[in-house]
């Protein structure tokens, strides 16, 4: 719970930050961080739009705050984002997937002028540059607990595994094939 929700916590607040009334779209929304990020912004008023693989998937992220879901591997990303958003587009992408949709692997060279033209910003951000300073990386840490405590946050658990060279393989496994929403544990039998 920790790591992703201080993913998600920082980067919707100093990458951009979410205020109400404002089109966020998530991309792989039913992931660990991606529901974190519904959550928060649901939390904060924003209209959360969300992309993911599968129907089932699409149900978890609306039961966690996505009010809508785009299931990519049938529908145009870009024109359900501007039939959703009455054709305005959204105020901030937030992709922890990276190559595929922009930003899984190396994002190919673009021209970064091509946002001009809509006063966008692209900012490549990593969680990890805002807890660089040690006291605010113990106020994200803090309010991380204080959005747990307080239901914001509700971590999702897809399934537990057995701490055993099979149970962790299925983990992978499961992984890699797109099978997961939420988090995976490993789980380690008390003796």
């Amino acid at each position: 719970t920790l790591t992703p929700g201080c993913t998600a916590l920082a980067l919707a607040t100093e990458a951009y930050n979410v205020q109400a009334g404002d089109f966020v779209l998530v991309h792989t929304v039913a992931g660990s961080v991606g529901l974190f990020f519904a959550q928060l912004i649901k939390s904060r008023g924003g209209i959360v739009i969300g992309t993911t693989s599968t129907p089932e998937k699409a149900a978890i992220a609306k039961a966690n705050g996505a009010d809508h879901v785009i299931i990519y591997k049938t529908e145009n990303v870009a024109q359900r984002v501007l039939e959703i958003t009455g054709g305005l587009g959204v105020h901030a992408i937030f992709d922890g997937v990276g190559k595929d949709t922009f930003a899984s692997g190396l994002v190919e060279p673009f021209a970064p002028h091509i946002t001009a033209m809509k006063a966008a910003k692209y900012v490549f951000a990593s969680a990890a540059a805002y807890f660089a300073d040690r006291k605010a990386g113990r106020e994200y840490v803090a309010e991380v607990f204080r959005l747990v405590t307080n239901g914001v946050f509700k971590p999702v658990v897809h399934k537990e595994y057995p701490l055993s060279a099979e149970g962790v393989r299925e983990a992978e496994r499961e992984l890699w094939e797109g099978k997961t929403a939420g988090k995976c544990l490993v789980k380690v039998a008390a003796e």
